[in-house]
């Protein structure tokens, strides 16, 4: 049977009325009861009975409404024809909090059969007050058998399996499942670990995994370089990757990535009694978050919902014939301040990255210089492997500076296939503002004798510049390698890496003259100017004192009366704040 191993024990839950992010002039005209608010890939909506829903075609999606609240949104991951004819799988995900409490579920890689089950039980549940567990929900989830057949250590290519297939670029290779996708990594490589970037680079380009020189353990390519590279256009690395999990920053980004409907793979350390026991690749379907907490904080995260190609292993040579079981585990922060959970009575799961695949569509970004290689096992290929600004790499939420201030940049460049790099790298620098005018543009040249590429783990030395008295306004940082295609590569298209960045004036906040300082003047001037009166300020005086962000108004006034009087406020009044437009 197959089953949903779910939260809070089992996840047998007890509905009641939930809400969360609903327009107000969508609930006007929703009536009492039970329907649902169904939407098609057109943009157009209509209500309809929550009976109806089970009759949705593959380009709808909806939210189920009881009592004019909502309870569960069901989106679509629109079906595609790949270039053969070929269709690409539709799947949904899922959004609810869990009743009368803060949690809320995000849920994806469910199969349109799934829905009106989920659907029902909500229904069920909410009327009659009733418990219910999920059955038969038919996940994505590749396993590996219990028999010795050489695909004991292949956890990082089953994971790969199912976000392959889960993305559609499975079905774009011709695919017709995950099982499918493991039975070509099983048959194409020995039984040794690896991980899942590497599977990748492979699976798409045919590239050699970075330990496939080696002899101790590590998975080998049978048959290199005349196996796997089912994709000519594109670069693996334009199109997946992956990012180490040091702090929510990175959570944040992962569940980000999840919602885009990215395909997510994290690799976790496996730790007995303390001590390292070995690693595994899982797969990502979905999270349990607490809404008390801010996404900054670490509690905000209390577990996740993975697939395992080792839960539910079979005495078979058909690994179709296994259980697809999602399972959750409560997410906590262990004596090493590392994200664990307990994966077995006396094994601890800590995660430690996680590989990312974006989904596949037509307008997904591919090589069109035919001058190019299109060959990582027969031609080197840069890529800038690091980008950083004031040391915030590319993936940070904050990329807000004060005009006047020192900005500075690093990066750093490898080689992104199975060839070796042999002469300078040169770079190209730029910086261009919102109107397209260029700010900042130079080249730099990188002495490299010799760069290796994915069979070793190597990039040049970060190079460092720095840039000052850039004023307000906003930007886009851009590095290029090999700008002019002097020496060529397998791919072009990827020599280019951005980060988009703003620079804003800072002021005092509080100050509503703008004279440097918050005092009394500043609450009357308020006053005056919510009455009516002309006080002579400048644009941006309210700007300064919407203390709340809410909108301006006598609260502010009070607010800063507060501060004067040494009363506690949680907003940052008197601190240098930084205007939001320039």
């Amino acid at each position: 049977m197959k089953k949903l191993i779910c939260l809070l024990g089992t996840l047998i839950l007890s509905w009641n009325l939930c809400t969360f992010g609903v327009n107000a002039s969508e609930t006007d005209v929703v009536p009492l009861g039970v329907c649902a608010v169904v939407s098609d890939d057109d943009g157009s909506t209509a209500i309809e009975d929550a009976q109806a829903i089970g009759k949705l075609d593959s380009f709808q999606s909806y939210e189920l409404y009881i009592d004019r609240k909502q309870v569960l949104s069901i989106d679509l991951q629109n079906s595609e024809l790949t270039s053969t004819g070929v269709s690409i799988q539709s799947f949904y995900h899922a959004e609810f909090m869990l009743p009368d409490t803060s949690l809320q579920v995000y849920l994806t890689g469910l199969r349109s059969n799934n829905i009106e089950e989920i659907q029902q039980m909500i229904i069920d549940s909410y009327i009659a007050d009733k418990s219910f567990e999920l059955h038969d929900l038919s996940f994505i989830d590749t396993e590996k058998t219990s028999i010795d057949d050489g695909d004991e250590n292949l956890c990082w290519a089953a994971a790969s399996s199912n976000i392959l297939y889960y993305t559609g670029w499975g079905a774009k290779a011709g695919f017709s499942d995950e099982d499918d996708i493991f039975d070509l990594f099983h048959s194409s490589f020995s039984d040794g670990g690896s991980h899942q970037e590497n599977a990748m680079a492979w699976f798409f380009n045919g590239a050699a995994l970075q330990n496939n020189i080696f002899t101790f353990g590590a998975a080998k390519i049978k048959n290199y370089p005349d196996s796997g590279g089912y994709f000519r256009d594109y670069a693996y690395d334009m199109v997946s990757g992956y990012k180490y999990v040091r702090g929510t920053g990175d959570l944040n980004y992962m569940m980000e990535q999840l919602k885009q409907k990215y395909g997510i793979s994290p690799g976790v350390t496996l730790l007995k009694n303390g001590s390292a026991a070995g690693s595994h690749a899982i797969t990502l379907w979905g999270m349990v978050t607490d809404l008390s907490y801010h996404a900054d904080q670490i509690e905000h995260y209390q577990g996740v919902l993975i697939t395992d190609s080792d839960s539910h292993m079979i005495s078979s040579f058909d690994r179709r014939d296994a259980d697809r079981v999602l399972s959750y585990y409560p997410l906590y922060v262990n004596n090493q301040n590392l994200l664990c959970f307990d994966y077995s009575d006396d094994l601890t799961a800590c995660i430690d990255d996680y590989e990312y695949l974006m989904p596949y569509s037509k307008s997904v970004p591919r090589e069109t210089d035919f001058t190019s290689g299109r060959n990582k096992a027969q031609y080197s290929d840069l890529i800038v492997s690091e980008a950083y600004l004031n040391s915030k790499n590319t993936n940070a939420v904050n990329t807000l500076y004060e005009s006047g201030s020192d900005l500075y940049f690093s990066y750093a460049v490898s080689s992104a296939a199975d060839k070796a790099w042999r002469s300078n790298i040169q770079t190209k620098r730029s910086i261009i503002n919102k109107k397209g005018e260029t700010i900042y543009n130079d080249t730099d040249s990188i002495p490299v004798s010799y760069l290796n590429g994915l069979n070793y783990i190597q990039s040049t030395d970060l190079r460092t510049a720095t840039i000052k008295d850039i004023p307000s306004g906003d930007y886009t940082l851009t590095f290029t390698v090999n700008p002019d295609h002097k020496t060529t590569e397998a791919f072009y298209y990827n020599n280019t890496r951005s980060i988009d960045f703003r620079v804003r004036d800072s002021y005092i906040r509080g100050d509503f003259d703008n004279n440097g300082i918050v005092n009394i003047n500043d609450t009357t001037l308020i006053l005056r100017k919510l009455a009516g009166f002309d006080t002579n300020e400048d644009e941006r005086a309210e700007e300064r004192c919407n203390i709340d962000g809410d909108h301006f108004s006598i609260k502010d006034a009070t607010l800063i009366q507060r501060y004067l009087s040494n009363l506690k406020t949680v907003y940052e009044i008197g601190n240098k704040a930084l205007y939001q437009d320039p």
